[in-house]
């Protein structure tokens, strides 16, 4: 099987575009960095010179060598722009809280299946003291009833 990198754009280049998604994709050999939105400051260039800076989540995701997209923007947009990458044909990384009711969790799961387009959640605090207590606890909630 050819190994081919994953070319990945990140919905915002905040703290953690900047901080947790562009330097893990830029220096992982699985993952090609092309592309960012940034509204108003142009700053990602300046660190990445190789992608592509659009003004717009609507130009980003127009974008065809684009596979994955990583939704890190504001909480209250992670549904709305979720459901648009996986209409445009991404695979789609989204960070939490991934949405906000049970209700937009099953429309999102049921355009990534209509899509045949997948979405993983990003949890950088899964080894915290306190998400790993209350895993514990869901082990022995299961367990006891």
């Amino acid at each position: 099987m050819k190994n081919t990198k994953i070319n990945t754009g990140i919905l915002s280049f905040g703290m953690s575009g900047r901080v947790f998604h562009a330097p893990f994709i830029h220096s992982n050999p699985h993952f090609n960095f092309v592309a960012v939105v940034e509204r108003s400051q142009k700053i990602a260039q300046d660190l990445y010179p190789e992608i592509k800076s659009y003004d717009t989540v609507d130009q980003l995701l127009a974008d065809d060598k684009i596979a994955l997209v990583i939704v890190n923007t504001p909480n209250h947009t992670h549904f709305e722009f979720a459901t648009e990458a996986l209409k445009a044909g991404k695979h789609v990384l989204i960070e939490k809280p991934a949405v906000e009711n049970i209700t937009q969790f099953n429309e999102l799961s049921e355009v990534s299946k209509k899509s045949g387009k997948r979405i993983f959640f990003y949890q950088n605090r899964r080894y915290d003291s306190h998400f790993l207590d209350v895993k514990k606890l869901l082990k022995v909630a299961i367990l006891v009833n």
